[in-house]
């Protein structure tokens, strides 16, 4: 067994490659077409394919997933898992608050990082030896 501690980072780090290489993918997909300032980001935003959004969406929902899946699965213990899945839905809201986003995928966004924590929680059974 792990310590809770490392578990939790590996699992945060591994959550994080997750989402970077899927947005990744999606940036390589979908090339931005002008430099973004702080000015124009809003525009732009709208000016998005769908298909970029959705794979931003999917990002994040893989990427709570399995932060929290390798969290419980190295630490056997639910603790790290429930504290991973709180600071990545977290991130995702603070992302949401400094770039701007169409309500729709807001609202998308959260709900499907939480059912991907859900999902992750629900799929790990723990001991209760092991608690």
């Amino acid at each position: 067994m792990r310590h809770p501690a490392v578990a939790a980072l590996l699992g945060l780090l591994i959550g994080y490659l997750v989402v970077m290489g899927i947005e990744t993918l999606a940036h390589f997909l979908f090339p931005v077409s002008v430099l973004l300032t702080p000015e124009n980001l809003e525009a732009y935003m709208d000016q998005i394919p769908i298909g970029s959004k959705l794979m931003v969406i999917l990002a994040h929902l893989l990427g709570g997933f399995v932060a929290v899946f390798t969290t419980l699965k190295l630490a056997k213990k639910r603790l790290p898992g429930y504290i991973i899945g709180a600071l990545f839905l977290a991130f995702t809201v603070m992302n949401l608050v400094m770039i701007p986003h169409p309500v729709w995928f807001a609202i998308a966004d959260v709900l499907l990082v939480v059912a991907g924590i859900a999902a992750a929680i629900k799929l790990v059974k723990i001991d209760q030896g092991e608690q």
